[in-house]
């Protein structure tokens, strides 16, 4: 909301600058900026005294006009111009535009720079400018005049300049989207008297005709109605002054009547709508709900379709108002306009809420109402801009009010009890019996002493306008901010400081990331929300049970929880395949979403990873170097290295998956438990979903089975050996089922072996076709001697051993 300072001013007698201000303000909860706007575009205007008004010589209608645009009056401040306004007089102080200056042309409404004219064979060179071509207003028919106290000479900018408060608020202080609530804070803060508006009466004691042609069919939503039927109103442009703190606040100025109710709005914080009384059908005003379908025109030329609980002013034909949010444009108020039925109104905040997004429809009202107003309100917003219509449009008549209010719906304000104990147990400090009276006092709150001595009790009597305060806690929140926060002094906690709670998942998931990003992969994010055609590509929804499916999904893309994120980083990689020269390396550790029958759905933490594309970066230096590409082996060292890092041993067996090439895939297994999967997947896989790379490997972890494991597993450390290591390659001839990591777990449990490494493996020509050949680095170390020839050759006779028995390998002859 924007507030000019001028107008806090108005009721509250404050020497601060608008940064001082919002400074203020913001410390105290209400977030304010101050920014100064208006004006910006004013150079070369500057404050004017008319010193001469003459007779054009060839016009009837024109009048030369000199102006002095300096304090001295001298020649050379005098500007004589052509002006055609018929309220120009001697010794007016006025607005003076200089050639060069930027203005608004009253035909097309854009900035338009001032250049000399002829005007009917007299040269004009400036202008003297009206509200319209200053940007303050509508009005075009006469001149602006200045008060007298207007400086001579000076920049109309410097002048008129009024800083603009930008202010944001939370949802419970409705009362702050108001200037009367801005200026209530400061009166607190700085400890200053406010000066509220003076009404002259009040709707609920006029004495007056009650109007009985207003029903209330849905008291839910509509808590409060009160009306105000006007006579002999006269349908014109409003005051300057109203005019220019509209625009001020960003509002446009419409006719005296809009522009009233819109000020009353900003002024109160109560939206207030003007009937055009003799368009009204039957003369007789309903509140209900719409009916299924109800055509609806706005004032803004929506045609809106309704429907239930949307709450409608109705007339006895139709809609003629959406409740809380806009009017209508069958009874909107016109020139010719004579009666009308003035309404302010308490409606219920959360269906204004749901009326107001389904429509999409959000207006300076709907965010007043959105907010929850005081039923209160009503009444004194009701009576303001009666008085302020009473003042503009002389000769008009208050005829007849009307007050109806639901049931739940109660005027007393609520009363709190407070106590000194409370205070100091909720802040850590004690206030005196003064401070905390003056404080609650200048918030409005009527304050009731009922016990005294060193702790004191008070009985509070809560303002209408603050509907945020119903406990104690809401009032010691009140002195807390209003005296200052900063003042609260700075302690140590009395209590022990409880250790950090420790959070396994999180800290394994991170070191896990750590550990991808090592091997040079890069992290993507995706969305939980997928399509029905992602999870089928990757064999993964079952029409029998289906993955869980959102109520009222935003598009098809986004329907379904995703049950694996294969599918999510295939589409990844489809959109980056093109960026990149050498191989892409991408993952992701994200929740997964499995249904349980009568239960809420089973989240687990997966790490999915991929490895694509060729593995070195292309070269002219090594064109005759053949790439592969990245694979099956690449993906498994990665899946070695993390969970070598964990701490965890783990062994592959292959299985069979539908995604991945047969032969191509193998299951992750630590500590006897399946932790995984690895695999390069198949073409028709890749076709799916547009990837061109032709060998695209795949990682599937499940975290929390890892994370179970490594609470199992007790890092020890062992010193290096000082002795030398000794390096033998082994041969052997192994049956095809034979898993080449059933061999290398078998080597490594030698104590003399520290590292076996597969370095080669061959099945077809020149072999037995039930048989396969594979070759191994063994690493002998010993931590008590430097191994000998015949050490080493007898550990590697109990390998073979071991091996033949275990798995019918033999060593392989040349």
């Amino acid at each position: 909301m924007k507030i000019p300072l001028s107008w806090i001013k108005e009721y509250i007698p404050i020497d601060l600058s608008a940064s001082e201000v919002a400074h203020q303000l913001t410390m105290a909860g209400i977030e304010t900026s101050a920014e100064t706007s208006q004006g910006q575009q004013w150079n070369g205007v500057f404050v004017g005294k008319v010193i001469e008004v003459s007779s054009h010589p060839n016009a009837d209608r024109l009048r030369l006009v000199t102006v002095a645009i300096a304090s001295s009056e001298d020649a050379a401040s005098l500007n004589t111009v052509v002006c055609g306004a018929p309220n120009v007089a001697e010794g007016q102080k006025i607005a003076f535009a200089t050639s060069g200056a930027e203005l608004i042309h009253p035909q097309t409404g854009k900035i338009t720079t001032l250049k000399p004219a002829k005007i009917r064979g007299v040269e004009s060179a400036g202008m003297v400018c009206s509200d319209l071509e200053l940007g303050l207003g509508t009005d075009h028919d006469g001149i602006k005049v200045l008060p007298d106290s207007a400086p001579v000479g000076s920049l109309l900018r410097d002048y008129l300049t009024d800083p603009i408060l930008e202010v944001e608020i939370t949802p419970n202080r409705p009362d702050c989207l108001s200037v009367l609530g801005i200026a209530r804070e400061l009166s607190a803060i700085t400890k200053t008297e406010l000066s509220s508006p003076k009404l002259t009466g009040s709707i609920e004691k006029t004495g007056l005709p009650t109007l009985d042609n207003i029903t209330i069919s849905d008291p839910e939503n509509c808590l409060r109605y009160t009306a105000a039927l006007m006579k002999n109103i006269k349908v014109g442009p409003s005051p300057g002054w109203l005019q220019e703190r509209l625009i001020k606040a960003g509002q446009r100025p419409i006719n005296n009547i809009v522009d009233i109710t819109n000020y009353v709005m900003l002024e109160y914080g109560q939206p207030l709508h003007a009937f055009d009384f003799e368009q009204v059908r039957g003369k007789h005003i309903t509140v209900r709900q719409a009916f299924k379908e109800e055509t609806f025109g706005a004032l803004d030329g929506q045609k809106l379709t309704l429907s239930p609980p949307m709450l409608v002013i109705a007339d006895d034909e139709g809609a003629i108002g959406l409740a809380g949010i806009i009017g209508g444009t069958s009874s909107e108020v016109r020139n010719e306009t004579s009666t009308i039925l003035l309404e302010a109104a308490t409606f219920d905040d959360y269906n204004n809420r749901l009326t107001s997004g389904t429509l999409k429809l959000r207006t300076e009202a709907s965010n007043r109402f959105a907010k929850g107003l005081s039923p209160a309100l009503a009444a004194k917003g009701l009576q303001r801009a009666i008085d302020l219509i009473a003042q503009c449009c002389h000769g008009s008549s208050l005829e007849a009010v009307g007050d109806q209010r639901s049931a739940s719906v109660s005027l007393i304000p609520i009363e709190i009890s407070l106590s000194s104990k409370k205070i100091a147990r909720v802040l850590g400090i004690g206030y005196t019996l003064n401070q905390t009276k003056d404080t609650l006092s200048l918030l409005g709150c009527e304050v009731t002493q009922t016990s005294s001595g060193k702790n004191f009790d008070l009985n509070v009597k809560i303002p209408y306008w603050r509907t945020d305060l119903t406990i104690e806690n809401d009032l010691i929140e009140e002195l807390a901010r209003i005296t200052g926060y900063d003042s609260i002094p700075t302690v140590l906690p009395s209590a022990t400081i409880p250790y950090p709670l420790t959070q396994p998942l999180h800290q394994i998931r991170e070191r896990i990331k750590d550990l991808m990003v090592a091997t040079g992969a890069q992290e993507i994010v995706s969305y939980s929300l997928v399509s029905e055609k992602i999870l089928r590509k990757v064999f993964s929804f079952d029409d029998s049970m289906p993955p869980l499916r959102l109520a009222n999904p935003m598009s098809s893309e986004q329907e379904y929880l995703r049950n694996t994120l294969r599918g999510s980083i295939l589409e990844n990689l489809c959109r980056n395949q093109r960026y990149q020269a050498k191989g892409l390396r991408l993952f992701e550790i994200g929740r997964t979403y499995h249904r349980r029958q009568s239960d809420l759905p089973e989240e687990k933490e997966v790490l999915i990873a991929i490895v694509a594309g060729p593995a070195f970066q292309k070269s002219w230096l090594d064109e005759k170097v053949k790439d592969s590409g990245l694979g099956f082996f690449d993906a498994k060292g990665i899946a070695e290295f993390v969970l070598s890092e964990l701490g965890l041993p783990t062994s592959y067996f292959v299985t069979e998956d539908r995604l991945f090439e047969a032969g191509k895939a193998a299951s992750i297994l630590s500590n006897k438990k399946n932790i995984g999967i690895v695999g390069e997947l198949k073409q028709a896989t890749l076709d799916l979903f547009d990837i061109d790379i032709s060998n695209v490997a795949m990682i599937e972890l499940d975290i929390k089975a890892i994370l179970n494991l490594t609470n199992l597993k007790q890092r020890a450390y062992r010193p290096l050996s000082k002795f030398p290591e000794a390096l033998r390659d082994l041969a052997l001839l192994v049956n095809i089922s034979v898993a080449a990591d059933t061999i290398s777990n078998l080597i490594n449990q030698h104590k003399l072996v520290t590292r076996v490494e597969l370095f080669d493996m061959y099945q077809g020509q020149g072999s037995d076709h039930n048989k396969k050949s594979l070759a191994f680095h063994v690493t002998y170390q010993s931590f008590n001697s430097t191994l000998s020839a015949e050490e080493i050759n007898r550990a590697q006779d109990q390998i073979l051993a071991v091996l033949a028995d275990k798995t019918g390998a033999e060593l392989r002859k040349q």
